[in-house]
């Protein structure tokens, strides 16, 4: 491989690790607003039972908020917020380090064959992937480096399901 070709592969996997990074902090972030919301609503709908059983006011409406809270509550544990928040902050970090190594190393096809080889090891332990949510962190991550605009559209419904779209149709 010739200087020039092995220069713009180097800087296409670096590339590639830099949207993987802003990928995976989008999905805790994601993870994070819905443990910090099903936590806010049980601890809401606890205080209302409490209240609700000490006070004067109707014995449903203590069951109302029991069950509010048990619903919230069972929801952070069942889908395990908290889990999917560390997984992606540790890939997240690992998508960091391999970048600084990258910035370190000198470009080789050598080391570009192992920085290829640890990007793919990572990307094995990935759950499945949310398409139209990678897609925007592709655009996010061409207007970084200059682009002037995104260079795949991506309609208003499908960044509003970013999250929970496994399929991109532009």
């Amino acid at each position: 491989m010739d200087a020039k070709s092995l220069h713009a592969e180097w800087h296409k996997t670096l590339w590639g690790v830099r949207r993987s990074q802003r990928y995976h902090a989008k999905r805790m972030q994601f993870f994070q607003r819905w443990s910090w919301f099903c936590s806010m609503l049980s601890l809401l709908a606890g205080s209302g039972a409490v209240i609700a059983a000490f006070q004067k006011f109707p014995a449903w409406m203590a069951g109302i908020f029991g069950m509010i809270f048990a619903l919230f509550g069972g929801l952070n544990l069942v889908l395990k917020f908290g889990d999917h928040v560390r997984d992606h902050k540790d890939f997240t970090r690992k998508f960091a380090d391999l970048e600084g190594r990258m910035h370190l190393a000198v470009e080789s096809e050598g080391e570009l064959g192992k920085f290829r080889a640890e990007r793919t090891k990572i990307e094995a332990d990935e759950q499945n992937i949310k398409v139209v949510l990678d897609v925007i962190c592709h655009n996010e991550q061409a207007v970084a480096d200059g682009a002037l605009q995104w260079p795949h559209p991506v309609a208003w419904w499908q960044r509003l399901l970013r999250n929970y779209l496994s399929e991109y149709k532009p």
